[in-house]
């Protein structure tokens, strides 16, 4: 971390956080995030792009006794465990608003209501991202992410956000720009 941190934060929730390719953590290598909170205790965001083998029907089959009919994939929302999480259209359901038309539910009342009531758009996550005070900060200091103004379509792309397009539409002057995405290599030790 930064020895420049002060405690008071800008926030940027509601804000994509994409990986830039010097970020090698297998764990959100090549990911579109979004900020769900961000303020002086630290931030917490959600992987969008990271589908789990399990799909959420198989999931909620194992904690509820009602079935989930859709075939709604399950996102790894990142490395640290939590409940599972919804981001969604839903303002009835919400425990907050993340940015303009995308809500955030966590409590489990909300997460059966939003799971019953097959909302859509709607994504699952189960893990989460978080952040230390002054952590993300840091991180963001030494250009391990990209920062990028979040819509919803963006975040409702849910595992089909492209890394390389918003990469380089957060980076435009960055060299890899300059290389067709297709050529890259999955494995960016191979470069």
């Amino acid at each position: 971390m930064s020895g420049g941190y002060t405690g008071a934060v800008d926030s940027y929730a509601g804000q994509l956080l994409i990986a830039s390719p010097r970020l090698l953590d297998p764990n959100f290598e090549r990911t579109v995030g979004l900020i769900v909170r961000h303020d002086d205790d630290g931030a917490l965001g959600l992987v969008l792009n990271r589908a789990t083998p399990v799909p959420l029907a198989q999931a909620w089959s194992e904690v509820s006794d009602t079935a989930y009919e859709g075939d709604d994939p399950l996102l790894r929302g990142g490395p640290c465990e939590g409940p599972l999480m919804v981001l969604h259209a839903e303002p009835e359901h919400a425990q907050f608003e993340v940015l303009g038309g995308v809500y955030f539910s966590a409590e489990t009342e909300r997460v059966t209501a939003l799971v019953e009531s097959h909302c859509t758009p709607a994504l699952y996550f189960v893990g989460y991202a978080g952040w230390g005070p002054g952590q993300l900060e840091g991180e963001l200091e030494t250009g391990s992410w990209l920062l990028r103004d979040a819509t919803p379509e963006a975040v409702f792309a849910g595992p089909s956000a492209s890394w390389g397009k918003l990469s380089s539409a957060a980076d435009p002057d960055s060299p890899r720009n300059r290389i067709d995405p297709r050529l890259m290599p999955d494995d960016p030790h191979l470069n």
